[in-house]
């Protein structure tokens, strides 16, 4: 990930970016001042410091002369993990470019999986305690599965009733099989 402007950019010195922290895009210019970066983040100016590597995993700054600490947990090309205080951060960060193209591309919505009870290891079915037409509560155990000779109680996510069954004792199950499924 570069921080830096885009090989297009006519001032070195002076780029935009967008930043994406908790489902929220964020518009950056930024600019390279003598021993500073000044932000102007949504129509907020600061003055952004770094006394470190930005790659480093403790980064030490001063965010408008105050003296910030920020802990970097994880990187993969243009995503960060950052902690403060406890509280982490998912960001991402993006150019121009990129933000343009972001907009044609909608995410997928979120597929509502507490109506199924899928297998979160592969493993053995020990047990089914559930039927078709049963009626079920939260956190009610439903089916048992034995994987590395351990015996892992399966619990429905949600109340409701059993609308279909797709294991039985014995049945050898792989990750991610629906073993149970409700109305």
């Amino acid at each position: 990930m570069s921080l830096g402007p885009s090989s297009e950019a006519l001032d070195p010195d002076k780029w935009t970016v967008f930043v994406l922290l908790d489902e929220q895009r964020h518009k950056v210019e930024v600019e390279i001042l003598d021993k500073s970066y000044r932000m102007n983040i949504d129509g907020t100016e600061l003055e952004f410091e770094c006394a470190s590597n930005l790659a480093s995993h403790l980064v030490e700054t001063k965010i408008n002369g105050k003296e910030v600490i920020l802990q970097s947990l994880a990187r993969s090309g243009q995503h960060l993990q950052l902690q403060h205080y406890g509280s982490k951060f998912n960001v991402t960060v993006i150019d121009e470019a990129q933000n343009e193209y972001s907009k044609h591309m909608l995410e997928k919505p979120k597929e509502d999986l507490t109506p199924f009870l899928d297998s979160p290891m592969p493993g053995t079915v020990i047990s089914v305690s559930c039927e078709p037409g049963q009626e079920v509560v939260e956190g009610e155990e439903v089916c048992v599965v034995e994987a590395m000779k351990m015996q892992n109680s399966l619990c429905v996510q949600k109340s409701g009733k059993v609308k279909k069954v797709n294991c039985k004792p014995g049945d050898k199950i792989q990750e991610g099989d629906r073993l149970i499924e409700l109305e």
